[in-house]
């Protein structure tokens, strides 16, 4: 058998691609927008990033400062000013797309002719007759009363726009995103009496991707450990538990460090990808060490178990994995590149399991000794005939109640309301759905 004749050199290889892959995991960048869901011939689409090249940045970072007394105060407005100082001195942020009381310039008509001049000069000191003349300017602008200032003038808001190529950047968004959180606390920390919210489009990305990394680091190896239990219940072997979960980790590694070899950087919708692929991957690794194990406690000898595995096995594996890849391959006819990516990726990453279920597998079973000494009554498949005794003595009932849940499923298939608005899959105690709240309040 090839396999049993070149096992150590199959390990070799196969391990030796699984690390030069895995260095691509350093190269894998993230997308955290929803415009990578969006098909790139679609009209609005077209539309948007026309309207971008012509005007400029389109997405927002809103701050939200809410002082104790009034907006409208020496001290206040030096703040105001020396915060959008700042931001034009944040790398990737233009002088030209910060918006603030220090930065708008109010329109005026006087003797027939529009005067269009900065509300607060930058070369003039704040003076208490500058800040009664910014009252005076925002309460007779309706553009900037209720928009700028609140309306109870206790509130104002400094909107910065910034281009979508660096906010789908997850790591220049978390360096602008990281110097502008620090000097947040820093002012907070000068001036207790305030409070500064950060919201907008440009943080709903930030939060995404930050939420991106976080939960592939905690739901994976939740599903490890899942799966882990789940095999050792089965199969009580150590290596029914390792062999599978080896299968699934070299797939995502091949799989994410392709994506990273490649340029393809990880969107929304593709993080789901590693636990599917322990899903998925897992069963074709369980398969082939269920049916070794059971041939081999039933008295076969290692490589006469490994034999008979692979001949009753083998086309099964390879036609389940070519069915279920070709079915995640036809995302590809999905209009957005995100889900595209995560199809073609998706597929490529079944056959890899397939291919170490089928070579790395059996390779490394090879090496286990002797056979067992005693012979192992099938007890799966007495389970499996109990089992179907079970649902033909009570066929009826399961006929009833699987088209009752299909009605109700049914049902609840019509009732889907789609949403659009990120904040609103927010927990109730996250700061970005906090301070969005709050500024549409003011």
């Amino acid at each position: 058998m090839f396999v049993l004749k070149y096992r150590i050199p199959i390990i070799i290889v196969l391990i030796g691609i699984t690390v030069f892959l895995g260095f691509g995991l350093k190269k894998m960048t993230k997308e955290n927008g929803i415009e990578a869901l969006l098909p790139t011939d679609n009209s609005d689409y077209l539309f948007f990033k026309s309207m971008e090249k012509e005007f400029g940045a389109t997405d927002q970072l809103v701050l939200g400062i809410t002082f104790k007394d009034s907006v409208y105060s020496k001290e206040n407005l030096s703040l105001i000013r020396n915060f959008s100082t700042f931001f034009e001195k944040v790398e990737d942020i233009e002088d030209d797309n910060i918006l603030s009381l220090s930065t708008i310039d109010n329109i005026d008509g006087i003797n027939q002719e529009l005067i269009v001049a900065p509300i607060i000069s930058e070369d003039n000191e704040i003076t208490n007759n500058i800040v009664e003349n910014v009252r005076f300017k925002v309460r007779d602008n309706d553009m900037l009363r209720g928009k700028i200032v609140s309306t109870d003038e206790k509130s104002t808001a400094i909107i910065v726009t910034i281009n979508t190529n660096i906010s789908m950047d997850a790591e220049k968004l978390t360096v602008i995103i990281s110097k502008i959180d620090k000097e947040i606390n820093l002012i907070k920390s000068l001036r207790p009496d305030i409070e500064i919210y950060r919201s907008g489009m440009v943080s709903v990305k930030h939060t995404t991707s930050e939420y991106m990394a976080k939960d592939m680091k905690k739901m994976f190896p939740i599903a490890i450990v899942i799966v882990m239990l789940i095999l050792l219940i089965l199969l009580r072997s150590f290596s029914g538990i390792i062999m599978p979960l080896l299968v699934t980790l070299f797939s995502v590694v091949w799989t994410l460090g392709l994506k990273g070899w490649v340029g393809s950087p990880l969107t929304m919708a593709e993080t789901v990808m590693p636990i599917m692929l322990i899903a998925i991957g897992c069963a074709d690794g369980v398969h082939i060490v269920s049916e070794f194990l059971s041939f081999h406690r039933g008295g076969m000898n290692t490589n006469e178990a490994i034999k008979k595995t692979m001949k009753n096995l083998k086309t099964p594996v390879i036609l389940t994995s070519i069915t279920t890849s070709l079915g995640f391959l036809s995302l590809v006819s999905a209009p957005g590149i995100s889900v595209r990516n995560m199809g073609i990726f998706l597929g490529f990453g079944v056959i890899t399991a397939m291919l170490f279920s089928l070579l790395f597998v059996p390779a490394l079973l090879s090496f286990k000794k002797g056979r067992s000494q005693k012979k192992v009554k099938r007890k799966r498949d007495l389970d499996l005939t109990r089992i179907g005794e079970t649902v033909i003595k009570r066929r009826i009932t399961i006929i009833i109640a699987s088209i009752l849940f299909l009605t109700v499923s049914v049902l609840g298939m019509i009732n889907i309301k789609v949403e659009t608005d990120q904040i609103v899959f927010l927990k109730d105690s996250d700061p970005l759905k906090i301070a969005t709240q709050k500024l549409q309040d003011t």
